[in-house]
């Protein structure tokens, strides 16, 4: 009850109309105190220092810049402001770089053979572009921990003993959390 009121972000118009509303539902919460924001990441559109707590629960890997993400995060933190980032799956320096080093045959693959789609896998310095129709990228461990760093943070990483898909053939990685203050 100590909560005045709860802004949710998200980029997908319904999730915030159709899940949304069920979600709160089923935790038992106050409708009323919820305030739906259909947008992306960057930039909040809210002053310095307006949130106390940010919860991102399996979004963050959709950032286009992890650090520069990091960094708004911060600025809209109020000082001693907590970012819980949830269910994420940063991966180990051999699992990306054999992934970067797939992703790049490919690519390089698809060139040769001179097919395009719409949608493409894509390299960056920064991550691998995996999932281009739903903005799927993958990030480093050592990617979360400096951007995570360099915005500022202090942080404690909570590793699971979960995987983020039931089917065995999906499973990667398994889901870390983030406590970040």
């Amino acid at each position: 009850n100590n909560i005045a009121n709860i802004d949710v972000l998200d980029s997908d118009e319904k999730n915030l109309n159709l899940m949304l509303p069920e979600v709160v539902r089923i935790l038992g919460g106050n409708i009323s105190k919820i305030n739906p924001i259909l947008g992306l990441f960057q930039p909040l559109l809210v002053e310095d220092g307006h949130y106390d707590l940010i919860v991102a629960s399996s979004a963050l890997h959709h950032a286009k810049n992890l650090f520069s993400l990091m960094r708004e995060l911060r600025r809209v933190l109020r000082k001693g402001g907590k970012l819980y980032i949830l269910n994420e799956t940063p991966y180990p320096f051999i699992k990306y770089f054999i992934m970067l080093l797939k992703t790049n045959l490919f690519i390089l693959f698809k060139t040769l053979r001179k097919k395009i789609a719409e949608f493409e896998q894509a390299i960056s310095a920064g991550h691998i572009l995996y999932d281009p129709y739903l903005g799927d990228r993958t990030y480093a461990n050592y990617q979360w921990i400096n951007a995570i760093k360099q915005a500022g943070f202090q942080y404690e990483m909570i590793p699971t003993p979960f995987f983020p898909y039931k089917k065995r053939k999906n499973q990667g990685n398994k889901i870390k959390h983030f406590f970040c203050y």
